[in-house]
């Protein structure tokens, strides 16, 4: 047998949401019974008559002993569900450190369980989809060919072809989707069953040197900051034809660029969340000494998961040491990195960068999420550069269809300045200013 642990996470946050209420409205009902019993003595007590024995035995019944028993049953359940899940739990956690191969006998030694607990629990793992036999599900990374792992197959399009297997772990299963910045396909680690994203390069610079060096510092950026605003990269390598790949965490949900397309502005309520979220992942960036210098609305992942929806930050390609004296420019020709629609003017222009760049980005993003358009939309970058040189933008309050608070207008229009002296000083300030927007004062941020 092998584990398909892909389902653990989402069956064991539901199990347990279940196995709580299971608790919760049991006591309550137990509660609810020790109430009307005393309240059934209290009456059988209060009344002299022999009508009163008869009216509170009857309350004592009906109202407290029924819903005690209710009670306990309830409350019973719930132990027995929550032992049923810890053992579901131990058995993952084995058969994740195991690896594929294992029979119910090995279950049962290491578990310390008998044959018949053990073909119970083999028979509920199976039933959920976290066991299969090995003839089913991904191949175990020793019975890949040598060289299926060095050689992925490819399209006429230029895309992965499903089943190619990378570095002898990875194996493609569908293209999610395809941008400027390379491509992303749904991947199973062919030992464990996890599914996790693959980014590869584009055709077109797979072998460019900048590209190459811009996807590896994506990886070692994202995988040094330990923080759930950041996607975390699981692995990085390179396959023998060249192809270099990066592994990370596979999200559930859509962009904040796809949501703005498909809803348009939004009202601060939904936004601040989002725009708060993403500041604390620029700040854990910026602790550990990095310049994000792309943050636009494709970059900000909204994933959806049992305790709501989180804002991550994705995309550490241009990320840049905070100490490094270089200018802001990383390509040969000179050119400007970032997006013109929500890079700051000192990065149009090619200087030294700080926090306060990131910071114009973040506001570019809370703007767009107010007005539904980035602060200079252009039909080409070269007016878009233009305007983001040479003219203030507009308020947000000016152009947004929903209110906008006032302090948020002018925390927006500070943090929107061409001159990085008047943004607030660090993300922490404009954080803080987000989420205190009423009372916002643009001094208390500097």
């Amino acid at each position: 047998m092998r584990a398909r642990l892909q389902g653990w996470g989402t069956l064991s946050r539901k199990r347990s949401r279940r196995v709580t209420w299971f608790a919760v409205l049991g006591g309550l009902a137990c509660l609810f019974g020790v109430f009307w019993v005393l309240m059934g003595l209290l009456m059988a007590m209060r009344i002299e008559e022999e009508d009163g024995v008869v009216i509170g035995g009857f309350c004592a019944v009906t109202g407290g002993v029924l819903p005690f028993a209710l009670g306990v049953v309830l409350v019973g359940l719930a132990l027995r569900r929550r032992a049923a899940l810890e053992r579901l739990g131990a058995l993952v956690a084995w058969a994740e450190r195991r690896g594929p191969g294992f029979g119910q006998a090995e279950i049962a030694q290491a578990l310390e369980l008998d044959a018949e607990d053990a073909e119970a629990l083999v028979l509920q793992a199976t039933t959920e989809g976290l066991l299969t036999d090995d003839e089913v599900g991904p191949a175990p990374r020793a019975a890949a060919p040598a060289d299926e792992g060095s050689a992925p197959r490819w399209r006429a399009d230029g895309t992965l072809e499903p089943g190619a297997l990378l570095g002898g772990t990875w194996r493609v299963e569908q293209l999610l989707g395809v941008g400027g910045m390379g491509q992303v396909y749904a991947a199973t680690h062919a030992r464990t069953g996890r599914r996790y994203a693959l980014k590869t390069l584009p055709p077109s610079t797979r072998l460019a040197p900048e590209a190459l060096e811009r996807f590896e510092r994506e990886a070692r950026a994202a995988s040094a900051l330990g923080h759930p605003g950041i996607c975390p990269v699981h692995d990085f390598d390179r396959t023998e034809d060249g192809l270099a790949y990066l592994v990370m965490e596979l999200l559930e949900g859509e962009t904040l660029e796809e949501r703005l397309r498909k809803r348009g502005a939004l009202r601060w309520e939904e936004a601040r969340p989002i725009a708060v979220q993403v500041a604390d992942a620029l700040g854990a960036a910026h602790a550990a000494g990095l310049l994000h210098r792309d943050v636009k609305p494709a970059n900000v992942f909204l994933r959806r998961d049992a305790d709501g929806e989180r804002a991550v930050l994705l995309d550490f390609g241009l990320a840049k040491p905070l100490d490094e004296p270089a200018a802001s420019r990383i390509t040969a020709t000179g050119e400007a990195v970032g997006t013109p629609l929500y890079m700051s003017p000192e990065q149009a222009r090619g200087e030294a960068l700080d926090v306060r760049t990131d910071i114009y980005g973040l506001a570019a993003v809370v703007y767009e999420m107010l007005t539904g358009a980035p602060p200079f939309l252009e039909p080409t970058a070269a007016l878009a550069y233009a305007k983001l040189l040479s003219e203030p933008c507009l308020p947000a309050s000016r152009v947004a269809v929903q209110p906008v608070p006032e302090a948020l207008d002018a925390l927006l229009q500070a943090a929107l300045s061409k001159d990085p002296e008047a943004r607030p000083p660090d993300v922490a300030a404009f954080r803080a200013a987000l989420e205190g927007s009423s009372g916002f004062s643009l001094a208390d941020a500097r």
